[in-house]
Protein backbone atom coordinates (compact mmCIF):
# COMPACT_ATOMS: atom_id res chain seq x y z
CA UNK A 1 0.00 0.00 0.00
CA UNK A 2 3.14 2.53 0.93
CA UNK A 3 4.37 1.65 -2.24
CA UNK A 4 1.36 2.77 -4.17
CA UNK A 5 1.18 5.81 -2.59
CA UNK A 6 4.85 6.54 -3.22
CA UNK A 7 4.40 6.36 -7.04
CA UNK A 8 0.90 8.32 -7.15
CA UNK A 9 2.88 10.61 -4.86
CA UNK A 10 5.66 10.81 -7.31
CA UNK A 11 3.61 11.07 -10.59
CA UNK A 12 1.91 14.04 -9.25
CA UNK A 13 5.33 15.73 -8.13
CA UNK A 14 6.19 14.65 -12.14
CA UNK A 15 3.10 16.85 -13.15
CA UNK A 16 3.74 19.67 -10.84
CA UNK A 17 7.09 20.06 -12.48
CA UNK A 18 6.05 19.82 -15.83
CA UNK A 19 3.18 22.49 -15.37
CA UNK A 20 5.78 25.07 -13.53
CA UNK A 21 8.15 24.69 -16.57
CA UNK A 22 5.71 24.72 -18.94
CA UNK A 23 4.23 28.07 -17.09
CA UNK A 24 8.12 29.21 -16.76
CA UNK A 25 8.03 29.12 -20.83
CA UNK A 26 5.21 30.93 -21.90
CA UNK A 27 5.32 33.50 -18.83
CA UNK A 28 9.26 34.23 -20.10
CA UNK A 29 9.60 33.04 -23.94
CA UNK A 30 6.37 33.59 -25.15
CA UNK A 31 3.95 36.56 -25.08
CA UNK A 32 1.09 38.42 -26.36
CA UNK A 33 0.10 42.02 -26.51
CA UNK A 34 -2.75 43.55 -27.51
CA UNK A 35 -3.84 46.81 -28.27
CA UNK A 36 -6.43 49.46 -30.64
CA UNK A 37 -4.92 52.27 -32.30
CA UNK A 38 -6.53 55.35 -33.61
CA UNK A 39 -5.11 55.62 -37.49
CA UNK A 40 -5.66 58.38 -39.45
CA UNK A 41 -5.79 58.01 -43.34
CA UNK A 42 -5.32 60.20 -45.91
CA UNK A 43 -8.72 61.28 -46.31
CA UNK A 44 -8.15 62.97 -43.41
CA UNK A 45 -10.81 60.04 -41.62
CA UNK A 46 -9.61 58.45 -38.19
CA UNK A 47 -10.50 54.50 -37.79
CA UNK A 48 -9.59 52.49 -34.65
CA UNK A 49 -8.04 49.05 -35.58
CA UNK A 50 -7.05 46.11 -33.41
CA UNK A 51 -3.31 44.55 -32.76
CA UNK A 52 -2.35 41.50 -31.58
CA UNK A 53 0.97 40.65 -31.52
CA UNK A 54 2.76 36.83 -30.60
CA UNK A 55 5.99 37.45 -28.96
CA UNK A 56 8.94 35.12 -28.38
CA UNK A 57 11.86 36.07 -26.65
CA UNK A 58 15.69 35.71 -27.31
CA UNK A 59 18.99 36.24 -25.34
CA UNK A 60 19.65 34.64 -21.82
CA UNK A 61 17.44 34.72 -18.85
CA UNK A 62 18.99 37.30 -16.56
CA UNK A 63 21.18 38.87 -19.46
CA UNK A 64 20.51 41.19 -22.40
CA UNK A 65 17.65 40.05 -24.45
CA UNK A 66 14.29 41.15 -26.28
CA UNK A 67 11.11 39.74 -28.38
CA UNK A 68 10.86 38.87 -32.16
CA UNK A 69 6.89 38.65 -33.20
CA UNK A 70 5.74 35.40 -33.76
CA UNK A 71 2.74 36.22 -35.51
CA UNK A 72 1.28 40.11 -36.15
CA UNK A 73 -1.96 40.60 -37.22
CA UNK A 74 -4.78 43.90 -36.93
CA UNK A 75 -8.79 44.08 -37.96
CA UNK A 76 -10.34 47.05 -38.48
CA UNK A 77 -13.04 47.09 -35.37
CA UNK A 78 -14.93 50.70 -36.11
CA UNK A 79 -17.26 50.13 -39.29
CA UNK A 80 -16.58 52.53 -42.26
CA UNK A 81 -18.64 52.81 -45.42
CA UNK A 82 -16.82 50.56 -47.09
CA UNK A 83 -18.73 47.39 -44.46
CA UNK A 84 -15.70 45.44 -45.21
CA UNK A 85 -14.61 42.89 -42.42
CA UNK A 86 -10.69 43.53 -42.47
CA UNK A 87 -8.42 41.29 -40.93
CA UNK A 88 -4.53 41.27 -42.00
CA UNK A 89 -2.03 38.20 -40.56
CA UNK A 90 1.13 37.12 -41.19
CA UNK A 91 3.66 35.08 -39.70
CA UNK A 92 6.41 36.56 -41.85
CA UNK A 93 9.38 39.27 -40.78
CA UNK A 94 6.95 41.73 -42.30
CA UNK A 95 5.85 44.56 -40.19
CA UNK A 96 2.73 47.15 -41.38
CA UNK A 97 3.53 50.43 -41.35
CA UNK A 98 0.70 52.30 -43.49
CA UNK A 99 -2.56 51.52 -43.75
CA UNK A 100 -5.02 53.39 -46.08
CA UNK A 101 -8.25 53.55 -48.79
CA UNK A 102 -7.82 54.01 -52.49
CA UNK A 103 -10.70 56.00 -53.52
CA UNK A 104 -9.90 55.37 -57.13
CA UNK A 105 -9.28 51.60 -56.87
CA UNK A 106 -12.10 51.47 -53.59
CA UNK A 107 -9.43 49.26 -51.89
CA UNK A 108 -7.68 49.21 -48.64
CA UNK A 109 -3.79 48.62 -49.21
CA UNK A 110 -1.33 47.89 -46.51
CA UNK A 111 2.52 48.64 -46.84
CA UNK A 112 4.94 46.49 -45.05
CA UNK A 113 8.52 46.48 -44.01
CA UNK A 114 10.93 43.72 -44.21
CA UNK A 115 11.67 43.42 -40.75
CA UNK A 116 15.32 40.63 -41.34
CA UNK A 117 17.53 40.22 -44.29
CA UNK A 118 16.21 36.12 -44.38
CA UNK A 119 12.69 37.57 -45.07
CA UNK A 120 14.17 40.08 -47.73
CA UNK A 121 16.34 37.42 -49.32
CA UNK A 122 13.34 34.66 -49.54
CA UNK A 123 11.23 37.15 -51.44
CA UNK A 124 13.43 37.60 -54.25
CA UNK A 125 15.29 40.43 -52.96
CA UNK A 126 12.67 43.26 -54.48
CA UNK A 127 13.98 46.88 -55.38
CA UNK A 128 12.45 48.09 -52.15
CA UNK A 129 12.70 47.12 -49.09
CA UNK A 130 8.96 47.32 -48.82
CA UNK A 131 5.50 45.25 -49.69
CA UNK A 132 2.15 46.58 -50.93
CA UNK A 133 -0.71 44.28 -50.19
CA UNK A 134 -4.23 45.32 -51.29
CA UNK A 135 -7.41 43.53 -49.99
CA UNK A 136 -9.21 42.14 -53.20
CA UNK A 137 -12.21 39.55 -53.24
CA UNK A 138 -11.56 39.10 -49.65
CA UNK A 139 -8.20 38.40 -49.26
CA UNK A 140 -5.03 40.41 -48.82
CA UNK A 141 -3.24 40.29 -52.75
CA UNK A 142 0.72 41.34 -53.17
CA UNK A 143 1.16 44.20 -55.76
CA UNK A 144 3.94 46.07 -56.56
CA UNK A 145 4.62 48.91 -54.61
CA UNK A 146 2.92 52.24 -55.87
CA UNK A 147 5.67 55.02 -56.21
CA UNK A 148 3.39 57.47 -55.23
CA UNK A 149 3.75 55.72 -51.66
CA UNK A 150 7.13 57.07 -51.09
CA UNK A 151 7.57 59.58 -49.01
CA UNK A 152 4.53 59.53 -47.32
CA UNK A 153 4.59 59.17 -43.33
CA UNK A 154 3.69 55.85 -42.05
CA UNK A 155 0.47 55.60 -40.09
CA UNK A 156 0.50 52.52 -38.05
CA UNK A 157 2.27 52.06 -34.61
CA UNK A 158 5.96 50.65 -34.74
CA UNK A 159 7.46 51.33 -31.41
CA UNK A 160 5.44 48.56 -29.69
CA UNK A 161 6.47 47.73 -26.01
CA UNK A 162 5.28 44.58 -24.12
CA UNK A 163 3.31 46.36 -22.04
CA UNK A 164 1.48 48.26 -24.24
CA UNK A 165 -2.35 47.79 -24.25
CA UNK A 166 -5.70 49.51 -24.11
CA UNK A 167 -6.24 52.49 -26.57
CA UNK A 168 -2.80 54.21 -28.39
CA UNK A 169 -4.69 57.54 -29.48
CA UNK A 170 -2.53 59.63 -32.38
CA UNK A 171 -0.56 62.01 -30.10
CA UNK A 172 0.99 59.37 -28.29
CA UNK A 173 1.76 57.55 -31.26
CA UNK A 174 3.42 60.99 -32.54
CA UNK A 175 5.31 60.74 -29.16
CA UNK A 176 6.65 57.47 -29.21
CA UNK A 177 7.14 57.38 -33.28
CA UNK A 178 9.33 60.25 -32.77
CA UNK A 179 11.47 59.04 -30.01
CA UNK A 180 15.55 58.39 -30.30
CA UNK A 181 16.08 55.01 -32.01
CA UNK A 182 12.96 54.66 -33.99
CA UNK A 183 13.83 53.39 -37.52
CA UNK A 184 13.56 56.04 -40.17
CA UNK A 185 11.76 53.37 -42.73
CA UNK A 186 9.25 52.78 -39.91
CA UNK A 187 8.52 56.66 -39.86
CA UNK A 188 8.40 57.32 -43.43
CA UNK A 189 7.56 55.01 -46.63
CA UNK A 190 11.37 55.29 -48.28
CA UNK A 191 12.83 54.97 -51.62
CA UNK A 192 16.00 54.60 -50.56
CA UNK A 193 16.14 52.07 -47.51
CA UNK A 194 17.74 49.04 -47.16
CA UNK A 195 18.60 47.25 -43.68
CA UNK A 196 20.00 44.59 -46.20
CA UNK A 197 23.52 45.92 -48.02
Amino acid sequence: MKKKFLSKKIFWLVVLQIYIILGAYYFFFMGKIHFKEEVRLANGKIIVIERKIETSSYGEIGGPGGWDMVSNSLELIEQTSTKTQLVWETHKKLSPVLLDWDEDSQEWYLILVFRTCKEFFDHGRPEYAYVEQRYRDGQWREVPIAYSRFGRKANLFSAIRTDDSGLIDLKTKEQRMSEVGIDPGYVHILSKYSLCD
